[in-house]
């Protein structure tokens, strides 16, 4: 996969995800007092000490590179390897060189620089987002602020669902100016099947623009429905004609929202189109045939029949589709191995209850749920007795939760999630802890073997600063993460 990233100077504050990046920017012009760049005196990590878990520095060098003289605890164990010390350029064959010219920017404007790119060194994160702030030292030299944030995390499971899929798929960033609006988009990822229907390699998508892949492209309605799609979240279909190896074939575009853009879903429906066709002329045949034949009452009426029989097929195959339609559409919202809800639907059903809670002053927890030492069980018993025990917490969880009200869904690997409307922290609190308590009294049996677990738990019910459902469930997981680190099998709550 090609490096994808972005830089932005400008209007950081609209671009940045992370709360706490924006908390930071802040921090660092009250720091400036009317100079270009604060002193290390007014801000370093240790002014900061509720962002220094996932901030690092960086200090120029004499050989035209620069190296970390701190990296925050959080990103070292995100990163699973020693940082300090080490050389910028050393990180990876494109994501060193694109780091060394961000500091480079970011020391000779004397500006803050919003960054984003796709992860070279930690597997559970998809892509980053930092934020680089220049601060002048002591001696007059200038050390390199950074805060480092995840943006999107890995989805293997569906990302191998992905590659296996008929359609391809393809998703888009939207790209905007000083304005806010739209003015392109940027193909952020695509599948296999994608490559194979429009002909065109990945490497010649990924990472590009579709003024680059498709010029002219704003010439036409069709990107105006692209602009309603990102702009409404209104759905958007069309079908085209692709050349692929000197044959035509028909493609069918089905454009969804995703964020700040769209996914595109195709599928090629050439073969249909043919078979349609062929029906059709089928049809024509036999009407004539029918005019032909008006005398012979007995071959007319085995046409009838013939043609009765050919419109039930055709309606038990639309049927088919339809039930397949709707199987495929359930499970792009379901994890496959428990039957719960998958990060996708959490996501969205989090969005809706969040704006509900927020417009009518409702109430909203959520619980993050990860169990403890999963690896030692996948080590000890093996990985079927590890989904025995992921099967076994899904089941305990939505068997304990409002049928109907609440959401179950799993994250990915051991964690879970809870969705909890017209939930507050005190009902929470107790929910979570009779969690705790009945899967600390599971007793689980595997090929001959028994086994206990316990779990640990991070509460968070919506505040003020909790403008999405992501602010809400990092909070949360931030509790669990103070869980595990507290000793794990109990309950943490973060208060808003």
């Amino acid at each position: 996969m090609q490096l994808y990233f972005e830089k932005h100077d400008s209007h950081i504050e609209r671009a940045a995800s992370s709360s706490a990046m924006r908390t930071l920017l802040l921090l660092w012009n009250s720091a400036c007092m009317d100079r270009e760049m604060p002193d290390y005196t007014m801000l370093n990590v240790g002014t900061i000490p509720h962002l220094a878990a996932r901030t690092l520095v960086a200090i120029p060098t004499r050989d035209d590179d620069y190296q970390w003289v701190f990296v925050g605890p959080e990103v070292a164990e995100d990163v699973t390897m020693p940082m300090t010390g080490v050389s910028i350029r050393n990180l990876g064959e494109r994501l060193g060189p694109f780091l060394a010219d961000c500091f480079d920017q970011v020391t000779k404007s004397k500006k803050p620089l919003y960054t984003i790119h796709h992860s070279e060194l930690v597997n559970s994160v998809h892509t980053w987002e930092n934020l680089i702030l220049p601060i002048r030292m002591i001696d007059g030299t200038i050390s390199l602020m950074m805060y480092n944030a995840a943006l999107e995390y890995h989805q293997n499971l569906l990302e191998s669902v992905l590659e296996t899929m008929h359609e391809g798929i393809i998703s888009m960033r939207a790209v905007r100016d000083d304005d806010r609006h739209i003015i392109d988009a940027t193909i952020i990822s695509a599948n296999s099947a994608a490559e194979t229907m429009l002909g065109t390699p990945l490497t010649n998508l990924v990472g590009k623009r579709l003024s680059d892949v498709e010029p002219g492209l704003w010439k036409s309605d069709r990107w105006r429905k692209y602009v309603e799609v990102i702009e409404t979240g209104e759905s958007h279909a069309y079908q085209t004609t692709v050349a692929v190896d000197g044959s035509a074939r028909q493609i069918r575009f089905n454009i969804n929202k995703l964020d700040d853009g769209m996914t595109a879903t195709l599928t090629d429906i050439t073969h249909f189109i043919d078979a349609n066709e062929k029906l059709e002329r089928k049809h024509e045949e036999l009407l004539a045939a029918n005019d032909a034949l008006k005398q012979q009452a007995r071959e007319l009426a085995a046409l009838a029949e013939s043609l009765e029989n050919t419109h039930q097929e055709l309606n038990r195959e639309i049927s088919h589709r339809r039930a397949l339609e709707i199987q495929l559409r359930r499970q792009a919202e379901t994890d496959p191995l428990t039957g719960i809800a998958n990060r996708r639907r959490i996501l969205e059903r989090g969005a809706a209850e969040i704006l509900r809670a927020r417009r009518y002053g409702r109430r909203l927890s959520t619980l993050m749920i990860d169990i403890d030492h999963f690896k030692a069980i996948n080590d000890t018993y093996g990985h079927a007795a590890g989904d025995v025990a992921i099967l076994s917490v899904a089941e305990l969880c939505r068997s304990t939760v409002r049928d109907g009200a609440d959401l179950v869904g799993r994250l990915g690997g051991e964690e879970f999630a809870l969705l909890l409307p017209e939930t507050d922290r005190k009902q929470a609190l107790a929910l979570a802890e009779r969690l705790r308590a009945k899967c600390e009294e599971l007793t689980i049996e595997h090929d001959g073997r028994r086994f206990s677990l316990t779990v640990s738990i991070g509460v968070a019910t919506i505040g003020d600063p909790d403008t999405d459902i992501m602010a809400l469930i990092d909070r949360a997981d931030k509790a669990l993460y103070r869980a595990k680190h507290e000793g794990r099998n109990r309950v943490t709550c973060l208060a808003a």
